[in-house]
C-alpha cells in the first residue's frame, strides 16, 4: 500500500453521496434530500489550489482515482465553503492500527484533498481514538472491521461514525475495546472515540474479538460483536444503551480467545427498522464452535429478536462467505422481507435466501442469476447498493469478484422494479478501465445530480460508471 500520496491524482466519489444522517430502512436513497445535502458541482474547487478555473469531474478519470486505501463504499460531502469532497476508509481490524486508513478526494478538482489551511497534504491518514486533526505517518491506535458501514451525523452530516476496534487502554476497558470511531469531515479531524465492549481474552469462552455495523434506528446505532450479541450507541447521549449487548441468537465468529483484534465475518442490513444480520462461523481455526453460516433478525422496539424470525441457517454445501444481506422487494418497491446473497464454491452467482419478516421462506429474486458472469467460482459478493434511479426503477448494484481470478472485478445489475437483470445495463458490467479490471470491488455509491456510480475495493482504486447504461463517463 503507497502511503504518501498528494493530490496528484484525479479525483473520485464516494458511496453514501447523500450528507445526512444514514436511513438506512431498504437502503433507498431519498433523490430530493440528497439534491439539496449535495449542491451541484460548482467553480469552487480546494484541491491543487492553482487553476483560476479547475475541470470539475461528475465522472472520473478513464483509469480511475487511487485513493492508497482498500475502502468501503465511498463517502461523499460538502464542506460548509461548498467543496465537494469524496472519502473512504479501509477495512479490516486486524491490520495494524498504526497504519494510515481515510483518504479524501476533492471532486470539484478531482485530485486528493488540501488540508483544511488549503496546502496539500499526503492521503491516506491513521485514525485515532482521541479527538484532534488527522495526522500523517504510523500514529494510528484504531482499526475498523471487514464490512464497513458507516453513518453520517451532525449539523452538516458531517461526522462520519464507524465500527472501531482498538488495543489502546481507556477508562473502564483497560485491555482494549469496540465502539464507535469518528471522523469529522469538515475539520479532517478526528472526533473522540466511542468505546461499547472491552476486548476479552477467555480461552474457552466465547470472546470480543471485533464487530461489524452500523445501522441507525431513530437516535441509536446497532452494531454485532464477535460473540454474536448487538451492541447499541446512543447518539444523543453519546454513551453505550441501557442494557447493551443484546443476545438474539446469531451464532458468534472469529470468537477464540487470543485473536483480537479481528473481523466479525458478516454483515448487517436495515428493512422495514429490522436489523438484519449474517454470521459466518464456519472457520474452526478462530471460532469456538464452528458450523454453516447464518442469519438472525434484531428488532429495536423490543431490543430481541425478531418474533417469530429465528436462526436461518444457510445449508447449501458449497456456500462461502455470507456477506451481502439486502431488503427483498416487490414490482412497486414494496419491502417484503430480507434476502442474503453467499459466494459460491462453484459458480459466480451467488446462493440466495430471502424470508419476510415473519422468517417464512420466500421465492429469491426472479432472474438474479442471469446478471452475475456465466463463469468462473469461488465468488464474492458483498452488500448491494439499492436505490431508485432517475427514472424511479428500484435496483440494486452487487460488487463482486471470484476467487479464481476469471473475473477480477465485476458489478451485476438487479432491477425489482422489472424482476429482471436491469435492461440496458450489460450484465455483469467488468471494471476494465480501471487497473485492468482488477477492482475486487466492495461497494458502490450513487450520485444522483448525474447518475452515476462510484465503487472502490481492493485495491484502492474508485472507478465510476453510469447508473442505467454501465458506460463510462457519468
Amino acid at each position: 500500500m503507497r502511503i504518501a500520496i498528494t493530490n496528484h491524482r484525479r479525483g473520485c466519489r464516494r458511496q453514501n453521496i447523500y450528507s445526512g444522517a444514514r436511513r438506512k430502512s431498504f437502503r433507498l436513497l431519498c433523490i430530493a434530500t440528497m439534491a439539496v445535502t449535495l449542491a451541484p458541482l460548482s467553480a469552487h474547487g480546494a484541491g491543487i489550489a492553482v487553476s483560476a478555473a479547475p475541470q470539475h469531474h461528475k465522472n472520473l478519470p478513464v483509469g480511475g482515482v487511487y485513493t492508497g486505501t482498500d475502502g468501503f463504499k465511498p463517502i461523499l460531502h460538502t464542506t460548509p465553503d461548498g467543496t465537494h469532497q469524496a472519502w473512504t476508509i479501509s477495512h479490516h481490524a486486524y491490520t495494524g492500527q498504526t497504519r494510515p486508513k481515510v483518504s479524501c478526494v476533492n471532486i470539484d478538482t478531482g485530485v486528493l484533498c488540501n488540508d483544511v489551511n488549503n496546502q496539500a497534504t499526503e492521503w491516506p491518514k491513521p485514525l485515532n481514538t482521541t479527538e484532534g486533526p488527522l495526522r500523517t505517518g504510523p500514529v494510528g491506535n484504531m482499526a475498523t472491521t471487514q464490512v464497513l458501514q458507516t453513518i453520517l451525523d451532525g449539523p452538516n452530516s458531517q461526522f462520519v461514525r464507524f465500527p472501531a476496534v482498538t488495543t489502546t487502554p481507556l477508562p473502564g476497558y483497560p485491555n482494549g475495546s469496540v465502539g464507535v470511531g469518528c471522523v469529522d469531515m469538515d475539520r479532517q479531524a478526528n472526533c473522540t472515540y466511542r468505546p461499547l465492549a472491552g476486548l476479552t481474552n477467555n480461552p474457552g469462552q466465547s470472546n470480543v474479538n471485533g464487530l461489524t455495523g452500523f445501522d441507525r434506528v431513530k437516535d441509536r446505532l446497532y452494531g454485532t460483536i464477535t460473540t454474536g450479541q448487538v451492541l447499541c450507541y446512543d447518539t444523543v447521549i453519546e454513551a453505550p444503551c441501557p442494557g447493551q449487548p443484546f443476545d438474539v441468537g446469531s451464532p458468534p465468529n472469529t470468537d477464540k480467545a487470543g485473536l483480537a483484534p479481528d473481523d466479525f465475518i458478516g454483515s448487517t442490513e436495515l428493512v422495514n427498522d429490522k436489523v438484519f444480520l449474517s454470521s459466518n462461523p464456519q472457520y474452526a481455526a478462530k471460532t469456538l464452535h464452528p458450523g454453516p453460516p447464518a442469519v438472525t433478525c434484531f428488532d429495536p422496539v423490543t431490543n430481541q429478536a425478531c418474533a417469530g424470525f429465528g436462526t436461518k441457517i444457510i445449508s447449501n454445501p458449497r456456500v462461502l462467505n455470507t456477506l451481502a444481506v439486502s431488503g427483498s422487494f416487490d414490482t412497486a418497491g414494496n419491502a417484503l422481507g430480507a434476502c442474503v446473497f453467499s459466494g459460491n464454491q462453484d459458480y459466480p452467482a451467488p446462493i440466495t435466501n430471502c424470508w419476510d419478516f415473519d422468517g417464512k421462506p420466500i421465492a429469491p429474486p426472479f432472474e438474479l442469476a442471469t446478471a452475475f458472469p456465466p463463469a468462473g467460482k469461488d465468488s464474492i459478493v458483498f452488500q448491494p447498493l439499492t436505490i431508485k434511479i432517475l427514472n424511479g426503477e428500484l435496483r440494486s448494484y452487487f460488487p463482486g469478484y471470484t476467487e479464481d481470478r476469471v473475473h477480477l472485478g465485476y458489478t451485476a445489475c438487479y432491477s425489482w422494479t422489472t424482476a429482471s437483470a436491469c435492461h440496458g445495463f450489460p450484465g455483469p458490467l467488468p471494471n476494465q478501465n480501471t487497473l485492468g479490471g482488477d477492482t475486487h470491488p466492495y461497494g458502490y455509491g450513487y450520485n444522483p445530480l448525474n447518475n452515476c456510480l462510484y465503487g472502490v475495493g481492493h485495491t484502492g482504486y474508485m472507478f465510476s460508471e453510469n447508473a442505467t447504461t454501465g458506460s463510462f463517463g457519468c
